[in-house]
């Protein structure tokens, strides 16, 4: 019977149950039917030609060039599908990567902002005491210029606790009290 069906020009035979499987990518089988019947309107909407195909007991009986049509276009889709696949997994991580990179800028950006705040407030510390010692040390020359040795009065000498007033007039730290600690 293979002999006679290869013969008749069908050298390709698949089981009814193979057919379904295999090519339900390019039509969907309709489900409730028997792999012979979902085969055979398989074959109908593919719109394959009645010459090109034989529906057997338990094999569908095809001519080489429809069953390599029907391959291409399957391969075809299954390109497609994996090239769809392929996009969708490069976009997640390229999202990925690019929320990665930005949390990345944000953390360094919160760094140097936070070395540049904390140079800046040295900066601005060592200024006020180069000021404060500067203002001391000028003091210090009045004293000794304007005080040839005179009574301590307001303003001839250090107090008696041994701290200077402030230059804008306000004591130091715990003036009248003493050095903390």
């Amino acid at each position: 019977e293979a002999v006679r069906v290869s013969r008749a020009g069908f050298p390709v035979r698949i089981p009814h149950k193979d057919f379904v499987q295999r090519f339900s990518l390019l039509v969907p089988p309709q489900p409730g039917l028997e792999p012979k019947d979902q085969a055979s309107a398989m074959c109908l909407a593919l719109r394959v030609p009645n010459e090109h195909y034989r529906m057997g007991l338990t094999k569908v009986f095809m001519r080489r060039q429809i069953h390599d049509k029907l391959e291409e276009e399957r391969s075809r889709l299954l390109v497609k599908q994996a090239l769809t696949i392929q996009k969708v997994i490069k976009g997640h991580l390229a999202r990925n990567l690019v929320r990665r990179i930005r949390k990345m800028r944000n953390e360094s950006a919160r760094s140097i902002q936070k070395l540049v705040r904390r140079g800046l407030v040295r900066r601005w510390y060592m200024d006020m005491l180069h000021k404060r010692r500067m203002m001391l040390e000028q003091q210090a020359r009045q004293r000794r210029t304007s005080g040839s040795g005179g009574p301590a009065g307001p303003g001839g000498g250090p107090p008696a606790n041994g701290h200077g007033p402030h230059p804008d007039g306000a004591p130091f730290f715990g003036a009248e009290r003493g050095p903390p600690g």
